[in-house]
């Protein structure tokens, strides 16, 4: 009857029973950030994560159902997804489908939740860069493949995202961008969340490893290469550097290669992807990310949690969760040679340490926690029902303006 109400009335005084992710999730720990929270959700009895290949997580109430090798040796990876995701909506009938990044998940959404009459979400995951010249800055390969910025792709990504139920963004400076340019009149901040209960907070001397980055291994996206010349820096300085570079990727044969050519062979090591993140980062004295852009780093957050102080680039939605809470550093235009510095400072003020490491955790206490997270998803779906995607004469208007 939940089901009826949803479907037919638009209700939502009733939570749905079943919800869709579609993504292309590589990180498990990334992939709990936002499932969790959605699983605990009330009235949400299955989360289900529809992507290329399952990674290794048991969640009650959350279950994955990819397309078999068979069907992507056949059809390609794609295509199989997309064939995979029809297959279960037609079966299972989620309530709410939810597209992570804007190419190719958030048109395919689009039509299911059209066919499968349900509510279609967008989670703008990169921030306004995924729109911004026709989203040729983000992480989309389709986008990136135009070469160069598109006003006719931009207007058209702008377009596409107005028929959403509701636009996710990571922080105020996304929302700020999506209520400006008329995008979305239902625009939530809603972050990962963290399981505070994974995370305890070690002391300065019992963390061995004294920097940390965490990060998915793809030349020109999250800001390995600048972070590497950044050591380069930093070892002059020192004695000795315990550095730990956790993730893999499609370029991490490059990185490793720099990381050689650097001579800094004797204090990096490439862990590769792991399971137990939030052992590793309580080890960790410092934990950096130097990415030309973001939405909020899951990473980040976790590393916050685990009490450890954060060096990141002042870009995307970063600085919500440093700016004015003393939980670390923010760089902007600042030389290789200065953030070392910026670095070196963290590591060696054993007090500024100390006063940094208690604000991060309070600052993932206070508003990244599961709980909190949990909270708005509740608010969203119960408003869900009362809200509508702008209209096509909407985006008439705006782009005769």
């Amino acid at each position: 009857m939940a089901s009826l109400v949803w479907r037919f009335f638009g209700s939502q005084s009733r939570s749905p029973r079943r919800v869709f992710l579609v993504g292309a999730f590589y990180n498990p720990g990334w992939l709990l950030a936002h499932a969790v929270p959605l699983v605990r959700a009330h009235g949400v009895e299955e989360v289900v994560v529809i992507c290329d290949d399952r990674l290794d997580l048991e969640v009650e109430g959350l279950r994955f159902n990819c397309p078999s090798d068979r069907l992507k040796r056949r059809f390609g990876r794609g295509a199989a997804r997309v064939i995979t995701l029809f297959k279960a909506g037609l079966c299972l009938k989620p309530e709410v489908i939810i597209g992570y990044h804007i190419m190719p998940n958030a048109p395919l959404v689009l039509l299911a939740a059209a066919i499968l009459n349900a509510k279609a979400v967008y989670q703008m995951t990169g921030g306004p860069g995924q729109v911004l010249g026709g989203g040729y800055g983000s992480e989309s390969p389709i986008l990136s493949a135009m070469g160069g910025t598109s006003k006719f792709v931009e207007m058209a990504i702008c377009h596409l995202v107005r028929r959403f139920d509701v636009v996710i963004v990571r922080g105020q400076q996304a929302r700020k961008f999506v209520e400006e340019r008329n995008i979305s009149r239902n625009c939530v901040v809603l972050t990962g969340a963290i399981e505070l209960a994974d995370y305890q907070v070690t002391s300065y001397n019992d963390r061995k490893t004294d920097l940390i980055y965490v990060c998915r291994l793809v030349k020109e996206v999250k800001g390995l290469e600048p972070f590497l010349n950044m050591l380069r820096e930093l070892v002059r300085e020192r004695n000795s550097l315990s550095v730990m570079i956790v993730g893999d990727g499609p370029d991490r044969e490059y990185f490793e290669g720099l990381a050689r050519a650097y001579d800094l062979e004797s204090c990096v090591a490439f862990v590769g992807q792991c399971n137990s993140v939030p052992k590793l980062l309580m080890q960790a004295k410092v934990f950096c990310l130097l990415s030309p852009s973001e939405g909020m780093s899951i990473a980040m957050l976790e590393a916050m949690a685990a009490g450890v102080p954060v060096v990141v680039t002042d870009v995307g939605e970063l600085g919500d969760a440093v700016k004015g809470h003393g939980s670390g550093i923010l760089i902007r235009h600042e030389s290789a040679a200065e953030t070392a510095k910026l670095v070196g400072t963290l590591l060696d003020d054993l007090q500024l340490w100390g006063n940094c490491s208690s604000a991060a955790r309070k600052v993932i206490e206070d508003s990244f926690s599961v709980e909190s997270i949990t909270a708005i998803w509740n608010r969203v779906f119960t408003g869900m029902g009362h809200r509508h995607a702008l209209p096509y004469r909407a985006c008439r208007r705006d782009r005769a303006s």
